[in-house]
């Protein structure tokens, strides 16, 4: 049987496989024809391409972007158009810059922030909710701020959060002010396994009778706990206790008689004795205001003289890696003296005179965090550090002065209770804020090194249009009723001005360093110092205009008015309107105005036409037609100038990109676009020599595959080169179609460089909801070969409810390849040979 499987493949070069595909919907299922191997639909009536429907397709449309260059650093904004998240993308090395997503965030203060040696996040708090989906007061976080799907906290804790260790075996234990998790009693403490279920080796029965706020773990693995409490387990334990790692008292820990009052923070030096603070005034008896060191033993350390010590409570210990000791909190005073909030002691408990906190700070202190170059950082609730401003943060010098490289301008709305510092120097911080620098962040952020947000930059409002200024060095962008002055990183806002009404196009015009925004029939001009309104343009009666044109040469802008279809302009010396009534014989309305040389390029989505203008005269002179064989309407234009060249995309959602040249004004080529679905965004990039160009992909392959495009309309099979090279043979195929919150949405970009040729560079995730809804759920079911190469699949309509015979065709084993994209489910893989006896009956 084995030699006739042989001489089967031997003799017969191409073979026929047949399969079924069942059309489950109420509606017919177009399959066209395609290719896989060079993302093209093969011509099947004379026509290069077929449209690429975004509405009712087995994977629903992605979020499209648009986006600015910043030609000086190689940085551009990509944001995505239907929400207000900005990203930020480095063009030189084409990586995503900020990748904390916390779009949303938390509902409630954060107040504790941890992270574990796989860089993951776990934070605790008062929040019942993370971007909108439940969390009740304990999360844990993937590096990108996504929510971790293998960390189960369903139904969580039942009141705050105020603590979290993790051990060296990975063990998570958390305090605070609860007294059940998952809906089970635990009395404010507990230790949790990996993936958020309770250990039941750690024995946390009864447990504390108030909360617990501060757990601190020693390098042998006993747990020391400090908080408000008086018992443990029925047990007398004042306010701080030592556990052995099961969870029972340690007898040779003293804690007779304990605190008086709450104990807030705990550390541990590397000689084993343990510093203390918090809300008390007396230990075991004895006086000592709000600060302590003890033994291992639980005895006070007598060499640390805390005699007089602080006037009000310490929020925070903080142990320098030269053994001084940085304290925070409410305190005004140390042993009589005035040390406003913040102070550093040296090891024996005496102020260390090197450290100049002289005015300190004008309110409470409530976190700390030392870098690895000896840099302080400090949060809180206070606005000044030294009469300066400092909103809620800042970062010291090792010598106590501000560090004037961290940029705490306008900073947080709200008190900052946790300072967290990643191995790569990046800084988490969580609170009570919902902004920062005026952007939403919802009580958790992530800043770099000099205090930019590596967070998504988050907008309050949908971005309309964006535009880079290189004379001030700002990108503008709008949204329904706002401009914002953004950073030239991307990474901050600068300034807010609010716009009378929704503003279609923005221009910088740098001969009078006025930014022009146009609304329909009127164009707002501002000042781009003070961004006051100079003045209001009316362009008179309905117009309905969309883009403007750049600044000429002769300080005029063009615009098209799209009701009475004409090209009409404005003079920027007067800042009014010319009336000049273009018409033109191919454009009927303009999505794009692209200028070079003396010479306007008037692009319509409606027509696979460009006419041109000349600005010297205002009259119609010539026309490029893109041939009708590519069905090409152009939509989104730039601008090569080293090879004077116009790139333009096409609006009918084809992936494909048009060159025109310029200086002779003729068509080059339509080309095809591998990583981007329908474009709304395209620059030129200086640096790099480069196109970027912006869209949506219309279904995401998470098998063994790289991502291929559905041809046709609704709920059908989409075909993708498998990368393992090994013939796969299946003898069913389950697709599941999807709806939006099933999706890994991406935004994706293509470089294109000088030569046309295109680079396909890493998607930048936008969001990820791992959430089942089976009832939304239509399967489809047919037979199939997996094969490597291409597919040909004949073209066919399937009516609804039934089932049509397919044919593919396959050369060998190294041709062709069908296989529909995420999520598969596959039987076993069977043997070529035993694949063909089935089939062939042999």
């Amino acid at each position: 049987m084995d030699e006739n499987v042989k001489e089967l493949l031997k003799d017969k070069n191409e073979q026929v496989v047949q399969f079924n595909f069942e059309n489950n919907t109420s509606s017919p299922v177009a399959i066209t024809l395609f290719d896989t191997a060079s993302l093209t639909t093969i011509p099947t009536s004379g026509s290069l391409t077929t449209s690429y429907s975004a509405s009712n397709d087995l994977f629903p449309s992605l979020p499209p972007s648009l986006f600015a260059q910043n030609s000086n650093n190689g940085t551009f904004i990509a944001p995505q158009i239907t929400s207000s998240v900005l990203r930020i993308v480095n063009t030189t090395t084409n990586t995503s810059e900020n990748n904390f997503d916390n779009t949303d965030g938390f509902d409630n203060i954060v107040s504790s922030i941890v992270l574990q040696t796989d860089g993951k996040i776990l934070i605790g708090g008062q929040f019942t909710t993370y971007k909108g989906v439940s969390a009740n007061r304990i999360i844990r976080l993937n590096s990108d701020g996504t929510k971790d799907s293998t960390f189960d906290n369903s139904i969580g804790f039942n009141a705050s959060v105020f603590a979290i260790a993790i051990q060296s075996d990975g063990k998570i234990l958390v305090g605070g002010l609860f007294t059940t998790y998952k809906g089970v009693t635990n009395n404010y403490i507990i230790r949790l396994n990996s993936d958020g279920s309770k250990d039941l080796t750690f024995d946390n029965s009864i447990g504390f009778n108030n909360q617990v706020t501060e757990i601190s773990i020693q390098s042998d693995g006993k747990i020391l706990v400090g908080g408000d409490f008086t018992t443990y387990k029925g047990v007398s334990a004042n306010q701080i206790i030592r556990l052995n790692s099961d969870g029972t008292k340690d007898l040779t820990f003293d804690n007779s008689i304990g605190f008086n009052g709450s104990v807030g923070t705990i550390v541990i030096q590397s000689d084993g004795k343990i510093l203390v603070g918090g809300g008390f005034t007396t230990y075991k008896g004895v006086t000592n205001n709000f600060i302590i060191r003890l033994n291992s033993d639980g005895t006070k350390d007598l060499t640390f003289d805390n005699s007089i010590g602080f006037n009000s409570t310490l929020n925070q210990i903080s142990i320098q890696s030269d053994g001084k000791i940085l304290v925070v909190g409410f305190f005004t005073t140390y042993k009589g003296v005035t040390e406003n909030r913040i102070i550093r002691l040296n090891s024996d408990g005496t102020k260390d005179l090197t450290f100049d906190n002289s005015i300190g700070f004008n309110g409470t202190t409530t976190a700390i965090s030392i870098q690895s170059d000896g840099k302080i950082l400090v949060g809180g609730s206070f606005t000044t550090y030294k009469s300066v401003s400092a909103n809620r943060i800042i970062r010291l010098n090792s010598d106590g002065s501000k560090d004037l490289t961290f940029d705490n301008s306008i900073a947080f709305n709200g008190v900052l209770l946790t300072i967290t510092i990643q191995p790569d120097g990046e800084i988490l911080v969580g609170g009570s804020f919902t902004t920062y620098r005026l952007y939403t962040n919802n009580r958790i952020i992530r800043l770099n090194s000099v205090g930019n947000s590596a967070s998504l930059l988050n907008l309050n409002g949908v971005l309309k249009t964006i535009i880079y200024d290189s004379n001030n060095n700002v990108f503008y962008g709008t949204t329904n009723t706002s401009l914002y002055v953004i950073s030239s990183d991307g990474q901050f806002v600068q300034n807010i001005v609010a716009l009378s009404v929704v503003m279609t196009s923005i221009i910088y015009n740098p001969n009078n360093n006025n930014l022009y925004c146009l609304s329909t029939n009127i164009v707002e001009v501002y000042e781009c110092v003070t961004f006051t309104l100079v003045t209001t343009i009316s362009l008179g009666g309905s117009n309905f205009s969309q883009v403007l044109s750049e600044v000429t040469p002769s300080n005029e802008i063009y615009y098209f008015d799209d009701i009475s279809n004409l090209l009409q302009k404005i003079d920027c010396l007067t800042n009014t309107p010319v009336v000049i009534n273009l018409s033109l014989p191919n454009v009927p309305t303009s999505n794009g105005l692209p200028y070079y040389n003396g010479y306007l390029y008037v692009l319509s989505n409606s027509s696979n036409v460009i006419d041109i203008v000349d600005t010297n005269t205002d009259t119609y002179f010539n026309s490029i037609t893109i041939p009708a064989i590519y069905t090409f309407n152009p939509y989104i234009s730039a601008i090569n100038p080293i090879t004077n060249q116009l790139f333009i995309t096409d609006s009918n959602l084809s992936r494909q990109f048009a060159i025109i040249d310029l200086p002779s004004n003729t068509f080059v080529s339509v080309n095809t676009l591998s990583g981007v679905g329908g474009t709304y965004g395209i620059v030129y990039n200086s640096i790099t020599d480069s196109m970027y160009i912006s869209g949506s992909l219309f279904s995401v392959v998470t098998f063994t595959a790289t991502p291929f495009f559905i041809s046709g309309s609704a709920n059908y099979n989409t075909f993708v080169n498998n990368l393992n090279f090994e013939p796969i043979f299946v003898d069913e195929i389950r697709v599941l179609t999807q709806n939006l919150t099933q999706l890994n949405n991406q935004v994706q970009f293509t470089k294109i460089d000088s030569s046309g040729n295109q680079i396909f560079f890493a998607e930048f995730p936008i969001n990820k909801i791992d959430i089942e809804q089976n009832n939304n759920i239509a399967e489809l079911k047919f037979d199939g070969l997996v094969f490597d190469g291409r597919t040909y699949i004949n073209q066919y309509v399937i009516n609804a409810n039934q089932v049509v015979s397919f044919e593919i065709y396959y050369k060998q084993l190294d041709r062709f390849s069908a296989t529909p994209t995420f999520p598969i489910f596959f039987k076993p893989k069977v043997q070529l040979k035993e694949y063909i006896k089935k089939e062939l009956n042999l």
